[in-house]
């Protein structure tokens, strides 16, 4: 047992904490640390977890019974002085305030966090676009309650950062992104990553500084402690990584990696739908050019086919004209559709295909059509050849 001197670094304000409204889990952590080394301090007890340790709440609260068992052993002992009892009977109360403030911490972001998870998902699933999913789903699921999240890709095995967001930091967000995809990494047993991919389940790292199996250069960077990992998946390929972690605190646990889960499954959803609705566009905008071509086609047809025998077309008289020139012409007129004969004189008095499609109430698309043809059938290389024949006869 240390002397009273040594004990007489306990801060006598601390007795007297009362229990509070929840913080968050991280302050609450580190608080529970500070008792802990007190404990450490008062008893001799080595089994406080050092700063390096990433301790979550469940851990915290671990360590915090054992403390509290170690605390109790020294009370009943018989020789402890009156002084030494009422600091450790003081401090017993703040391992038991501790304990209890990270429940009440832990409790309220849990339902924090699955109070807006139904919003962060209907907001994934509106993604029209993959592109649209990708650059918003990081800010989205910082909703929950995360400091920090990078989306990536995986292709072709190598792991790429797309997109992230960092709370307060969108430098350090732009910084995450280049350091995730200037240094794409080869998803292999070298990679804990690559037990996204082998299980297809999310994953929790508490010893991410220490971990040879991570990516020292996003970690390098990050100087995480400890964070949570999830697949996204689509049809039965892994096509993506969803990370997060909560900053300098580093407090992620079981229930980071179920929700993160939650969410990456989301995403493969939202994923597969925005790929769908891309391709729905695609076969939408060419439905419309077909059925645009095949509206010209059957006015085409159409007009051919009730071409009207009698129809009289105005032929205009050239001064020069004579009976074999005439009669040329009226070859020429032969080989042609009322329609197209139409479209000829438009032509030869000098109009553009958008005013012989209104002038004919047809569309531009079908007096193309018709131009095509009647150059066609006069062996004409362009307008201007096939007005001249026309006019010349």
């Amino acid at each position: 047992m240390p002397s009273t001197s040594q004990s007489a670094v306990f801060d006598r304000t601390t007795t007297t904490r009362s229990l509070r409204r929840p913080h968050a889990v991280g302050s609450e952590i580190r608080r529970a640390r500070s008792v802990l080394e007190l404990v450490a301090r008062l008893t001799g007890w080595d089994g406080a977890p050092g700063p390096a340790v990433s301790l979550g709440p469940h851990a915290a609260e671990v360590a915090l019974d054992a403390a509290q068992s170690t605390v109790v052993d020294a009370l009943a002992r018989a020789e402890l002085e009156r002084a030494d009892r009422a600091r450790l009977s003081a401090v017993l109360l703040q391992v038991a305030q501790a304990r209890t403030a990270i429940r009440e911490a832990g409790l309220a972001r849990r339902t924090e966090a699955l109070a807006s998870v139904q919003g962060v998902l209907d907001r994934l699933r509106s993604a029209t676009s993959v592109g649209t999913l990708i650059d918003r789903a990081p800010h989205e699921i910082g909703r929950v309650g995360y400091d920090r999240c990078l989306v990536s890709k995986l292709r072709n095995g190598r792991w790429i950062a797309r997109s992230a967001f960092v709370k307060g930091d969108p430098g350090m967000a732009e910084a995450m992104r280049v350091a995730g995809s200037e240094a794409p990494r080869q998803v292999d047993q070298q990679l804990i990553e690559s037990e996204l991919v082998r299980r297809r389940s999310p994953i929790l790292v508490t010893d991410a500084q220490s971990n040879p199996r991570v990516h020292r250069e996003l970690l390098d960077l990050t100087q995480s402690r400890a964070y949570v990992a999830a697949p996204f998946v689509v049809g039965r390929s892994v096509i993506g990584f969803v990370h997060v972690d909560s900053g300098e605190d580093g407090v992620v646990d079981e229930f980071d990696r179920d929700v993160l889960g939650m969410l990456a499954e989301c995403m493969g959803h939202a994923f597969e739908r925005a790929v769908l609705h891309e391709r729905l566009q695609a076969i939408r905008a060419r439905v419309e050019q077909y059925s645009s071509s095949v509206l010209d086609m059957v006015d085409e047809a159409v007009e051919a086919d009730l071409e009207p025998v009698s129809r009289p077309v105005p032929v205009p008289d050239l001064p020069e004209a004579d009976g074999n020139s005439r009669s040329a012409r009226a070859a020429v007129l032969r080989s042609l559709t009322a329609r197209e004969r139409e479209v000829l004189e438009l032509m030869a008095a000098g109009d553009t295909n958008a005013r012989i499609a209104s002038t004919l109430f047809v569309t531009e698309a079908t007096v193309k059509a018709h131009v095509k043809h009647i150059l066609r059938k006069l062996s004409a290389a362009n307008r201007a050849e096939a007005v001249c024949r026309y006019l010349r006869g």
